[in-house]
């Protein structure tokens, strides 16, 4: 990228403001004097303590501190750095539309020119707690070495980064506002410093991170920069030799003759466009193994399979049925699968069949501030549009966007996993305003599908042991022992010699690093609950070994991390499953997951994702795909222990509620009533709604009563649990209460022999009553798998003996 189109980008507002130092140069303080920069500051407070003349900053302070005190060091900051008078380069800098803007200073340049031209700035400091984007007005104005207008002698301490205490408590690297940092530079689409030399080592390693920042990044480095500062900057960026008034004269010659790009023109930076590649890809059998193994799916090789030029794909009839279904006006389709069950590929032969057929294909990619402007202008176009967007309850605001602004030719295509479609379905449905959405179940294969797949392995040469099978006996093995589901395939194919041991070695190389161990294992979760494990994100859970030199050259971990590109080749959800849950070392894989945890309650203010993954760790039906098959009951006590004190959890009825399932799920009864008891009280004592802890609750009475095998308190239990289930069917039209219902069978089971027949004629009757309700709902809810096993059940009982 040139300096030209940059200036572009940042007059369009898509630019991000480092300023340093030599940023406030022309600015004059309380006396009328120039504001000092650090070194002359450390002059200046070396000649009133007696220190000498050299004395570093942080020492210097220290001293000054210890002799005069808090309050005489800050009125004498307080003079020093509040501006008095800024000048034109301030002023015109300060106009531009910055998506954010980061200062090392503590002077209030910035906010003192930014209130004479008219701008809304918006000042923290790292002490403030970091909030999401959508809570705040005007631009993001960071101070990260503290800020003069809000120093106290309290706060001089801790949030100044002047002294040698403050130094080791205010650092960038560990405030939560270095995600906010790293979010910024990623997202942004050109960088400018200004006045700053990158002599923070924290600020050094964050834009170090990546090849693609260091091409849209630029450093004004003054007219005549010295070349040890322009050999530091060439490895960041492009160094500019023009001093900050430059760069304003600059800004103003192109304000002045550049027409502003309308806020809607760019699409791609969010929201992609799915085009038709442009030339055969080339195919090996590599290509085949970096699928089964890494996950990594090509779209050229799916399109080429479609058309009959590769064996890649498995075209399955949901497709057909999904474009259909659009064709009889439903404009929503939701896929939901197991994990490692096809639905990526699936949608990526979706898209490549929609594009046939006329539609202009687009899917959510990256969450960014541009990200309603891109999806408006999709929203303005008239002609038939398709858009994709996985783990939908991640975007139910812009899926809210969508049911506002749609037309009748748009169309969402969503995916999520099974447990959390069931737990979202409701509010996706209140969101959309319809029930007219159709369900699309992908875990089971059809006929079609088996033999498809026996042809497939035997083409590849991938059946091993196997191979001298004939095809009848292959196929029963897919339906009996596989279950008719790709996943299990897989995991077959993991468990062979060759590939288990290709897992094994992969770990096996960090055995003595045991800090490389933890950040591999926690990429390998983020693909497991389909987050991409970007730099920026590990580096939010460990800190800057991940920027480290020494971990990008290691050899296990280059095998898998593609620094170059940007990316973690373990892009299987299922693989990423199978080395952390049979091939791990167990402690680690908790350790690295609490970790995870951990680091993102710290940062659930800061961004969607962050909060949204924290809400990931806290569910069980999260952590139970991470944790290791060895000794699963301890492994998931010491979990939920070791965050139970986290802030976000102490006091958070979801975080007591999903412990609860988790000690329900592991036949831990007493310890499932106690924290049912906690859910429900922070709920009520907050006002929340406790429909889903009344749903697992009425689960845990009937598991509970057929646990206790108390024939004369059963019945207690019974009637809990069906006062909770018919309350629910009565208030919501969904597949919950039915699937807690079917547990009535199983209780029915137990008791059919020590009831009264008054008794068990009480249980038919709710049997009855719940099979009548699932008669009058619509076909939607009415075929869903929970309730379809739920009417099973419910005629069990009922057809057992007649009701009196």
């Amino acid at each position: 990228m040139e300096l030209d189109e940059a200036l572009e980008l940042a007059i369009d507002g898509h630019a991000i403001l480092f300023v340093g130092a030599g940023f406030s140069v022309g600015a004059s303080n309380q006396s009328g004097q120039p504001i000092k920069l650090a070194s002359e500051l450390a002059a200046y407070l070396a000649l009133k303590t007696g220190l000498p003349k050299g004395t570093p900053l942080e020492d210097v302070a220290e001293e000054y501190l210890s002799q005069f005190g808090e309050q005489a060091l800050v009125r004498l900051l307080k003079n020093e750095f509040t501006a008095s008078e800024v000048a034109e380069v301030h002023r015109q800098v300060v106009k531009l539309p910055w998506r954010g803007i980061y200062t090392t200073n503590y002077d209030n340049v910035l906010e003192k020119a930014a209130r004479i031209v008219g701008s809304s700035l918006t000042t923290v400091t790292l002490s403030q707690e970091a909030r999401l984007r959508a809570e705040e007005s005007g631009t993001l104005c960071v101070h990260l070495n503290g800020y003069v207008d809000t120093l106290t002698s309290r706060s001089i301490g801790t949030e100044l980064k002047l002294t040698d205490t403050s130094y080791l408590t205010a650092s960038i690297g560990e405030s939560p506002w270095a995600t906010t940092l790293r979010q910024d530079l990623n997202l942004a689409r050109a960088v400018f410093f200004v006045g700053y030399s990158l002599a923070d080592l924290d600020i050094r390693r964050i834009v170090f991170e990546s090849d693609e920042l260091s091409q849209k990044s630029f450093y004004i480095v003054g007219r005549q920069p010295d070349d040890l500062t322009k050999m530091r900057v060439s490895r960041f960026g492009k160094a500019i030799s023009i001093d900050a008034t430059d760069f304003a004269d600059l800004i103003a010659e192109k304000a002045a003759s550049y027409i502003p790009r309308a806020p809607d023109a760019h699409i791609g930076y969010s929201i992609r466009r799915f085009n038709a590649p442009e030339a055969d890809p080339t195919f090996t059998d590599q290509s085949i193994f970096d699928l089964l193994l890494f996950g990594e799916t090509s779209s050229e090789l799916v399109w080429s399979s479609l058309n009959g030029n590769q064996r890649y794909f498995l075209e399955r009839r949901t497709i057909q049925e999904i474009l259909n279904t659009f064709d009889n006006d439903i404009r929503v389709a939701v896929t939901h699968s197991e994990l490692g069950n096809g639905k990526t590929l699936l949608l990526e032969g979706l898209k490549c069949r929609a594009l046939q057929e006329g539609y202009e294909v687009y899917t959510v990619s990256e969450r960014s501030s541009d990200t309603f402007r891109e999806l408006d202008q999709i929203l303005g176009m008239d002609s038939k549009v398709l858009i994709f967007i996985d783990d939908y309850p991640s975007w139910l605001d812009e899926i809210r966007y969508f049911a506002h602004h749609s037309g009748p030719n748009h169309f969402l295509a969503l995916s999520a996993r099974n447990s959390v479609n069931d737990l979202m379905i409701d509010n996706l449905c209140e969101i959309l305003g319809t029930e007219s959405i159709r369900e699309y179940p992908l875990d089971l294969l059809d006929s079609g599908d088996l033999d498809w797949i026996v042809s497939f392995l035997e083409h590849y040469g991938l059946w091993g042991n196997k191979a001298s099978w004939p095809v009848r006996r292959k196929r029963d093995y897919l339906i009996r022992d596989c279950r008719s589901q790709f996943a299990s395939v897989l995991i077959d194919l993991f468990e062979s010699p060759h590939i288990a041991s290709r897992f094994k070695s992969i770990l096996q190389g960090l055995n003595d690093r045991r800090d490389y161990y933890e950040v591999l294992l926690s990429a390998m979760a983020l693909v497991v609950i389909q987050e991409t494990p970007s730099t920026s994100l590990l580096t939010d859970i460990w800190g800057q070994k991940v920027l480290e030199s020494n971990f990008k050259r290691n050899a296990t971990v280059s095998q898998i991390f593609d620094f170059q590109a940007g990316v973690f080749r373990m892009r299987s959800a299922l693989a990423a499953q199978f080395i952390l849950k049979h091939v791990a070392d167990a402690n680690i894989t908790i350790d690295a997951l609490i970790a995870m945890a951990k680091a993102f309650n710290r940062a659930r203010y800061q961004s969607r994702t962050h909060s949204n993954l924290f809400r990931d760790m806290m569910r069980y039906s999260t952590i139970q795909n991470l944790l290791p098959e060895r000794q699963k009951r301890p492994a998931t006590i010491r979990y939920y222990e070791g965050i139970k004190n986290l802030a976000g959890c102490q006091q958070n009825s979801q975080f007591w509620l999903q412990y609860a399932i988790a000690c329900l799920t592991l036949d831990e009864l007493d310890r499932a009533e106690k924290y049912f008891d906690t859910a429900y009280s922070y709920a009520r004592a907050r006002g929340y709604d406790t429909y889903q802890i009344d749903n697992h609750y009425a689960r845990f009475l009937l598991v509970w009563a057929v646990k206790r095998e108390d024939s004369e308190s059963c019945m207690d239990y019974f009637r809990r649990a069906r006062n909770i289930i018919q309350n629910q069917i009565s208030d919501r039209r969904r597949h919950y209460p039915y699937r807690v219902a079917t547990s009535i069978h199983e209780f029915y089971e137990k008791y059919q022999t020590e009831l009264s027949q008054v008794h068990l004629n009480e249980i038919r009757q709710a049997a009855s009553y719940i099979a009548r309700q699932i008669e009058v709902l619509p076909d939607g809810i009415k075929y869903h798998r929970n309730v379809s096993e739920c009417s099973t059940a419910m005629r069990r009982i009922i057809e057992s003996q007649p009701v009196a």
